[in-house]
């Protein structure tokens, strides 16, 4: 919105800025000084700024750290030559994960080596952003792409799926037993 202002108006301004002083931005208590207001540097905010968004942009793009683990939860190796991973989350249901990994990689053999390992299970976790997917094998493949190569394609399903498969009781027995007795009339303290 402009403002048209006449000779007096403009000139009465001038005075009025002139005499504004800058508050403090907070008071302290009685007898400590005031905070002095500091100035920004722009240039510098600036460079702070898109040196964030550039490190936010590294770190989005950057692999996530996919780890092995054996039956007894003891590191077996952090894959580092796959050709492919996805790992899906879904909420309140069992997410799936892929690894797909060259036959002759040692993480590889060592999950195609079934007798050889002293557990069976394998374990997986997948940290990308400060967040954490992890699974159990539910199978692996072998299968031979159409320029030759040979590549192992193991497969995961998230921990919801193993906790479908906890047995436990809605509420404890024993609450249910007392309240069953004593709407009966036996005295408990007996």
């Amino acid at each position: 919105m402009i403002h048209n202002l006449g000779p007096t108006d403009a000139r009465r301004y001038r005075q009025e800025a002139q005499t504004v002083t800058l508050r403090k931005p907070f008071h302290r208590g009685p007898g400590e000084p005031d905070s002095e207001v500091t100035p920004i540097d722009c240039d510098a905010e600036y460079w702070s700024i898109v040196n964030n968004i550039k490190q936010q942009r590294d770190n989005r793009l950057r692999m996530p750290t996919v780890k092995l683990f054996d039956g007894n939860w003891i590191l077996r190796g952090r894959v580092a030559h796959a050709y492919t991973a996805s790992f899906q989350e879904i909420d309140g249901e069992t997410g799936s994960g892929k690894i797909e990994m060259p036959v002759d990689y040692y993480l590889s053999q060592w999950v195609i080596n079934h007798d050889g390992r002293t557990t069976k299970n394998i374990h997986v976790t997948v940290d990308k952003d400060g967040v954490r997917w992890s699974g159990r094998m539910d199978h692996y493949e072998i299968e031979k792409q159409q320029d030759g190569t040979m590549i192992c394609r193991v497969l995961f399903k998230h921990d919801f799926e193993e906790l479908k498969h906890i047995l436990c009781w809605v509420r404890p027995p024993l609450k249910f037993w007392i309240t069953r007795k004593t709407r009966r009339g036996v005295d408990l303290a007996r």
